[in-house]
């Protein structure tokens, strides 16, 4: 009966996460800065804010106990708006990406069935601006996240992270060429593990 006792006291103090896939939602704010280039000049339309939603797919992989690999995709799709430097118009711009996203998760404390963990990775994929009455910038989309993530009994966690991106640039109708930076994403995320 001992025995028994210490087994299962034992196994509530060191459970661990175990591998597996999950499936999630996000949302988040983002700030984006807009170079205009055309013929005789170019400007730059600062603050351009707005939100976007997600959702996203992938697989967590623990070689430890507290280290973990994750590989996932996510799509989300949202709107920015803001003011033209020189124009004064507003501007609104309509957003999607498709990333990939490559992690490094690192549990600091496990609690019975519940963890609290950082995370850092990178991303990349394909990224595409509708800016109203100017044109449309697609291209490569990359950049560095950053996060902290508290899971749950059930496989369930949430996340809040930061996600810094580089530059796209394209040739539009309207302009020579416009360049659109992703300066800031702050987001929180559910993931159901299963």
């Amino acid at each position: 009966m001992l025995r028994k006792i210490i087994f299962i006291f034992s196994f509530s103090l060191c459970f661990a996460e175990e591998s597996s896939l999950f499936f999630g939602v996000d949302a988040l704010n983002l700030r984006a800065d807009e170079t205009v280039y055309s013929t005789n000049s170019s400007h730059k339309n600062r603050d351009l804010n707005g939100h976007r939603m997600g959702i996203l797919i992938g697989y967590k992989y623990f070689f430890t106990e507290n280290l973990a690999f994750r590989l996932y995709g996510n799509f989300n799709y949202g709107a920015m708006s803001g003011k033209d430097s020189v124009s004064k118009n507003s501007i609104f711009v309509k957003n999607m990406n498709f990333l990939t996203h490559i992690d490094a998760l690192y549990i600091l404390c496990n609690r019975n069935d519940n963890n609290v963990g950082v995370y850092s990775g990178i991303n990349f994929g394909y990224a595409s601006y509708d800016v109203k009455n100017q044109g449309f910038v697609n291209g490569f989309d990359s950049g560095l996240n950053f996060g902290v993530r508290v899971a749950f009994s059930g496989g369930h966690s949430i996340e809040l992270y930061r996600r810094f991106a580089l530059a796209i640039s394209d040739y539009t109708y309207k302009f020579q060429k416009i360049k659109m930076h992703q300066v800031d994403n702050t987001g929180i995320r559910y993931l159901l593990h299963f």
